[in-house]
Parts: structure tokens; sequence; C-alpha cells
């Protein structure tokens, strides 16, 4: 028979590990990988905008990126990506966070696979709901890169298809701070194009869950009643014996 104190100690220790799990899984959060085309763009800043979807800490952000073949054959800087609070539906607010990667480590020509910024260690708290910015900075040297992105098209009818609902791109447009949306560049090639989104994915660490003392103290009382009926039984089941 199972003792109640080794299945108190079980319920105790497997809340501990479902609590250390929490701390150190890493998991998708947001993605976005409609290839559609991809913006070449060497001076002004890029943004995607995304929504949270899992509270914790922000560890990592994969972009298609690339850079534009014949560039350089030696590096010429680092590419810099930046997390932005928003101000306005634009990354202007405080900076959260930053990572970076030589741009030699940056797929020749239209990416076809994804670099990854890591922003373990920065502890960037996110939570569900809020909205933020990733910004690609261009090198100093403004070599050329190419960033693949997916369309919004209106069908008709009020629907829309293709696009990334939680966010969108954005281009820097060197004065005040200021950033437009992808779209206003032109895309008159496909003329029933609403909005623009860069590929992209986040990573996010979990927020550990705890389990409330008032969940121990109920596993506890079970097992407790659970021990006082085996004790009743056992002792009944002697006096009939005897």
């Amino acid at each position: 028979m199972i003792r109640p104190q080794t299945i108190l100690a079980g319920l105790l220790l497997s809340f501990g590990v479902v609590q250390t799990a929490a701390a150190d899984f890493v998991t998708l959060d947001q993605s976005y990988t409609t290839e559609d085309g991809f913006y070449s763009f060497s001076a002004a800043a890029q943004a995607q905008t995304f929504t949270v979807g899992i509270s914790g800490k922000l560890t990592g952000v994969d972009l298609l990126l690339g850079r534009e073949p014949g560039g350089p054959a030696v590096g010429t800087g680092p590419v810099d990506v930046l997390i932005r609070s928003l101000v306005g539906g634009a990354p202007n607010g405080p900076e959260l966070g930053a990572a970076s990667v030589s741009d030699l480590n940056l797929p020749a020509g239209p990416p076809a696979s994804y670099t990854s910024f890591d922003f373990s260690g920065q502890n960037i708290t996110v939570n569900a709901g809020e909205t933020l910015g990733i910004v690609v900075i261009p090198t100093a040297q403004n070599e050329t890169l190419d960033w693949k992105f997916g369309r919004t098209t209106d069908i008709g009818g009020g629907v829309f298809v293709g696009g990334y609902p939680g966010g969108s791109a954005l281009t820097a447009t060197g004065a005040n701070n200021g950033w437009v949306p992808l779209i206003s560049l032109g895309d008159s090639g496909h003329p029933n194009t609403v909005d623009f989104d860069y590929d992209f994915k986040t990573f996010v660490s979990p927020t550990a869950v705890h389990v409330p003392s008032s969940f121990v103290l109920f596993g506890i009382g079970t097992i407790g009643l659970l021990g006082y009926r085996a004790a009743r039984h056992f002792i009944r089941g002697n006096i009939s014996a005897e």
C-alpha cells in the first residue's frame, strides 16, 4: 500500500519541478513567415511591431534578413537589432534590449534562412497584450540589407488575408524619429495590398507558475483524510479479527 507520506512528498516535489521547468523553458511566441518578397535598405532603419502573446522574459528574435548580393567581401560592421516600446504606434519608446551580429554572418542574397539575435540574460520582461518594436539598424557603412516580407491583401467584402494581425512593418524617415508604414512606399504591382509585415519570430521564457498555498493545503488535507480513513479501516479489521 502506498503510504500517505509518500504521496504527499511526491505531490510537493512535483510542484517544485513544475516551477523550475517553467523558469528554464523557452518557447516560440509570435511569428510571421509568409514570404512574398523582400525589401532592400541601406541607410534607413526598419522595424516590425508585434503583440506579445506570452508573459515572461524575451530571450531571442529570429529575422529573415540577408546581405545584398555583391556586397563587400569583408565585414562592414555589426547589424544591430533593438527591442523598443512603442509611442503612438512607432518604436520611439525606451530601448529594452539590443543584440548584434556581424554582417558577414547574414546569408548572402535574398535570405533563405533565419538569423538569430540573442536577448537572453538581458532581463527583458514582456507582458501578454503589450506591443513592442523590433528595430534593425544597418551597418555604419550603409551596406544594403534584404529583409523578407509578406503582404496583407484585401480580397473584398471586408476580408483581409495573408498578414500578421498584431503589428506592421515600418521604415524610418530619418527626421524627428519619424516612421511610416512600408506600404506608403508604394506597391503598384499589387494594388490590393494594404499592409506589409517583415518575417520574424520571437521567443519567450514564460513566467513561472507558482502553486498557490491554498492548493498545497488542500492537497495536505486530502492526504490526511485518506490516511485517517486507512487507519480506521486497519483498526476495524483488527477488531473484527479478534
